[in-house]
């Protein structure tokens, strides 16, 4: 079984390593101890080296094994490469790595030929194919045992040709994906045995009881976490809920604002329309009051304009009156006075004379007039009487 794992790689295909080689099965044992290797990692044991003929010959078994491996899973590139390696090879080598190439192409055409034989099978199902199909199929398996032969004489050259072997190595380049899965599986697997044969007894009882410990607290920083968990939850949703009615009151707010500025926005236009009409209206009211005003003042002037004249007729009537009623002869021109008495001396019919040479200076009415012309003449007697 192992040996088929070792020569699976070397098929360059898929067919053999998943349909007609067996797969080597990993134990529950195995699986446990590889999973409990990362766990056990962080603790290294107390010693770095082995100590007893059996750890060592364990772990030398593991390298062997790997070496192997290494080697025989790189058969396949080193046959499409040989000849960049016919100068550091021997002919025995070469010749050894040509045949088993020639046997992996030749079991890859059976298994091919396998393939299309057992497709016609099931579409026609005649009795002549299954019995070829079973002939190849023989012919298989002697092929398979022809191939792990070829790459166990091929593996014995290259470790008795150490030089060989480590040129193979260190040259060739194309191992499988599967191969190299498989080794980094054995690296993985010889680490973890060689802690284990590292570890004491009593190193080993350390372990199981710090892991135990850890598991303990695992389980105590669980709880404690589903706890925060559950509050957290409980936290959240009052969060929510208080978030929910901030919001719900953010709406209403914002919903009584907007009737707000809708209500003020309406009573600031009708305001503005309101106060235009009193506007418009105070306006007509003043040009109407000014236009009266207006045809006040014009009756006024029109009122004044006519007792003006009526008053100078009555002055021209008056005065035309007085001139025909005192006619005075020319006075003499009477002796100079002094500056002192010339106020005083000067005759009243002289005076009035003076204010009736400008009539018009002064408008009176007819009974001032009437008044102004008694004085007058009262004047003039007086003044004739003197003289």
């Amino acid at each position: 079984m192992a040996m088929d794992v070792l020569v699976a790689p070397l098929y360059q295909g898929s067919e053999i390593a998943s349909g007609n080689r067996p797969r080597m099965s990993m134990g529950l044992g195995a699986r446990k101890a590889l999973l409990s290797c990362g766990n056990t990692s962080q603790l290294d044991p107390a010693r770095t080296k082995l100590t007893t003929i059996e750890t060592k010959r364990i772990i030398a078994v593991l390298d062997e094994t790997i070496h192997k491996v290494e080697l025989i899973t790189l058969l396949s590139a080193a046959a499409y490469s040989q000849e960049s390696l016919e100068g550091l090879w021997d002919e025995d080598t070469i010749r050894a790595v040509r045949e088993h190439e020639d046997l992996c192409n030749g079991l890859l055409e059976e298994v091919n030929l396998i393939r299309e034989e057992e497709e016609e099978v099931e579409e026609m199902g005649e009795d002549e194919l299954q019995f070829q199909l079973q002939e190849h199929k023989q012919r298989v398996e002697l092929l398979k045992e022809e191939v792990k032969n070829s790459a166990r004489n091929t593996l014995r050259i290259f470790l008795i040709n150490i030089p060989a072997g480590d040129v193979f190595r260190t040259q060739i380049v194309g191992r499988s994906e599967e191969a190299e899965i498989f080794l980094q599986s054995l690296f993985d697997f010889r680490n973890f045995v060689f802690e284990k044969l590292l570890t004491s007894p009593m190193e080993e009882k350390e372990k199981v009881e710090f892991m135990n410990e850890i598991i303990l607290r695992d389980k105590k920083n669980a709880e404690m976490i589903r706890d925060l968990e559950t509050q957290l939850a409980g936290t959240i949703k009052s969060r929510d809920t208080q978030v929910e009615k901030e919001n719900f009151v953010i709406r209403e707010l914002k919903s009584h604002l907007h009737q707000v500025l809708k209500f003020s926005e309406s009573h600031l236009i009708r305001t503005k329309q309101e106060a235009k009409k009193q506007q418009k209206a105070e306006l007509r009211a003043s040009q109407i009051r000014i236009t009266k005003i207006q045809q006040d003042i014009l009756m006024l002037k029109t009122q004044y304009h006519n007792l003006t004249m009526e008053n100078r007729e009555s002055e021209q009537g008056l005065r035309k009156v007085w001139e025909r009623s005192f006619s005075f002869p020319p006075r003499p021109t009477p002796p100079p006075l002094s500056l002192s008495h010339s106020r005083r001396m000067i005759p009243l019919g002289i005076t009035w004379s003076v204010h009736l040479e400008s009539p018009q200076s002064f408008p009176l009415s007819p009974c001032s007039q009437a008044v102004a012309f008694h004085r007058c003449f009262y004047s003039h007697s007086l003044s004739s009487a003197c003289g």
